[in-house]
């Protein structure tokens, strides 16, 4: 597929007085358009702002994210500021396009056993697991908040933080049955040692650690992975892009990890989106 430069220039000099005559209309690839949770492509603003005065038709389709229509409608609204001048939502639900979630194949198997969910702010990818039909729903902040401080985990963004968010584990002794990455961490530090002490359990049990043994993991470092939970990704760019990470990164982290701790071998992980 041929690649596309998109050249930024100032915002055209239309009169939003009356709405222009037009039969065109617009559909918005989101991954393409957004550079991070905070961030886009310069003009966007502007550019949907003037497609709203002229009451010309848009669509944005979120090929990375799964919530739902209303919920996506509101993070549009409130990322790229969008304005109407009798301050309606200026984007409604109906213009946001929601593919099916890669997850959703997984819910029959999973629904009723416990998952460790990575990625998102605060508890919204919680959110999003309990409404594809996940049932018990860990993060690593309900993991981080269960340990006694001092904590032996790392943070980037502190205790006090899970602390808020964190839900109490629903047993002591916790088996993770799956670890499912919607999106990017916002605490890497916390979220790839989490899932790495996941991966390297003793027949899914956290806290413990799968014994070493040298005569059948030859190749492995002892590690038979016997038992040990799947590790599934919802979408793996064929490559990295630039100035923005991506779940690709997330497995690659993983991944270095992983081959030095088991000296070389490469992580197994399955990827259900495109």
């Amino acid at each position: 597929m041929a690649s596309t430069t998109l050249t930024y220039h100032s915002s055209p000099r239309v009169s939003s007085s009356s709405p222009l005559k037009t039969n065109i209309a617009f559909v918005f690839n989101l991954n393409h358009i957004t550079l991070s949770s905070t961030t886009h492509l310069r003009g966007m603003t502007e550019t949907l702002n003037l497609l709203v005065r002229q009451k010309i038709p848009f669509l944005l389709v979120p090929t990375t994210s799964y919530t739902s229509s209303e919920l996506q409608a509101a993070v549009m609204n409130k990322k790229f500021h969008i304005r109407s001048i009798d301050a309606r939502q200026v984007v409604p639900a109906s213009r946001v396009i929601i593919a099916t979630h890669p997850f959703a194949k997984l819910v029959p198997k999973l629904a009723e056993k416990n998952v460790l969910v990575i990625g998102g702010s605060e508890n919204e990818i919680r959110e999003e697991a309990f409404q594809l039909g996940f049932t018990k729903v860990i993060t690593t902040s309900d993991i981080f908040k269960a340990q006694p401080w001092p904590n032996k985990y790392a943070s980037s963004l502190g205790e006090d933080h899970h602390n808020r968010i964190g839900l109490p584990l629903p047993t002591e002794q916790l088996k993770i049955e799956a670890v499912l990455v919607f999106d990017t961490p916002r605490d890497w530090l916390l979220d790839l040692e989490v899932v790495m002490e996941v991966l390297l359990s003793e027949q899914r049990s956290m806290g413990t650690e799968e014994g070493v043994d040298e005569s059948e993991g030859v190749n492995t470092g002892g590690y038979r992975g016997i038992g040990q939970p799947k590790l599934f990704f919802s979408h793996v760019p064929d490559h990295s892009q630039p100035r923005k990470l991506t779940q690709r990164d997330v497995a690659e982290a993983l991944n270095a990890k992983w081959r030095n701790r088991t000296q070389g071998s490469r992580i197994k992980f399955s990827v259900c989106g495109r």
